[in-house]
């Protein structure tokens, strides 16, 4: 890729979320199709929301070693206190899942929360 009043080489990467949001922002003399399209959009909006909270996800998942899972102690240690590994699952650090559940009710499942869910 070259920039255009440089005429330097770049190589820019741009992650799907800043690519989506740029193709959501209201321009100043620019007409967007998207936004137009009612119904349309809201489908574009949550097909591209599901698309960047599935890359994000991915992100964690294959990147465990760098998010330095293995310093999480209390995990570690319940882990060990538990008998039955079996029964834990795959360990993945998921570093915003416990804010979500501190919002919910004792009685309440996401679910029943419409502000959280999409």
């Amino acid at each position: 890729m070259v920039d255009p009043i440089t005429g330097v080489s770049t190589n820019k990467n741009l992650s799907a979320m800043n690519y989506y949001a740029y193709r959501l922002m209201i321009l100043a003399n620019e007409w967007n199709v998207i936004l137009k399209c009612r119904r349309l959009f809201q489908q574009f909006a949550v097909d591209m929301y599901v698309k960047v909270e599935t890359e994000r996800l991915a992100f964690i998942r294959f990147n465990q070693a760098n998010l330095r899972s293995e310093d999480y102690i209390h995990l570690r240690d319940a882990i060990h206190s538990d008998g039955d590994v079996q029964s834990i699952g795959r360990l993945t650090i998921r570093p915003l899942s416990y804010i979500i559940e501190r919002e919910l009710e004792l009685s309440k499942k996401p679910k029943d929360r419409h502000d959280i869910i999409a």
